[in-house]
């Protein structure tokens, strides 16, 4: 698969990641179990082939940096999967160590003249805003846990839409970034 078909796939998987995540929301009151679970490891799925994209994307531009934000993402993802809940201590972890997946992307997109401004912005955004809502449920602060939990989402929602935007339709991404 070339460098343009696989940020052209992780466009579109960055948007089947969030129909996915919006998908969970009618199994979670089943718990965690059965079709939620299903539905996670689908959305997950995309998510990894998302950081694997945004890996080879910034990869020339720090490889170190690139590497860490892959592992902490797919790290994040399956912790994800084989977690309890956000609530609990390994869903807190969990939470603090996605937040630093999109520090680092959108460290790594400040940084790439090919990443609009925007983006790393929202990467920043969804970041900070994961580590407070994994501070806040490691504090039991519901009301802060809550209000971080929507702006995530709200901000990972708009930062997918950007994605699929800046590597599936962008005309002047170069083939090898």
């Amino acid at each position: 698969m070339s460098n343009r078909s696989l940020f052209r796939f992780a466009g579109w998987s960055a948007i089947l990641s969030v129909v996915f995540s919006f998908a969970m929301f009618a199994f979670v009151q089943g718990g965690r179990g059965g079709m939620f679970m299903a539905v996670s490891i689908i959305a997950s799925f995309f998510s990894a082939v998302v950081f694997y994209a945004l890996y080879v994307f910034h990869r020339p531009q720090s490889a170190a940096l690139s590497l860490a934000m892959l592992v902490c993402g797919i790290l994040a993802l399956v912790l994800e999967n084989v977690g309890s809940g956000p609530e609990t201590t390994l869903g807190v972890i969990t939470n603090i160590i996605y937040g630093a997946s999109f520090l680092l992307v959108g460290y790594l997109g400040v940084g790439n003249s090919h990443m609009p401004r925007w983006l790393a912005i929202c990467a920043f955004v969804v970041g900070a805003s994961c580590i407070l809502f994994g501070l806040a449920n490691a504090l039991r602060l519901s009301t802060l846990g809550s209000i971080t939990e929507m702006l995530q989402f709200a901000s990972w929602i708009v930062w997918s839409v950007g994605i699929l935007i800046s590597f599936a339709f962008a005309k002047a991404l170069p083939a090898t970034a």
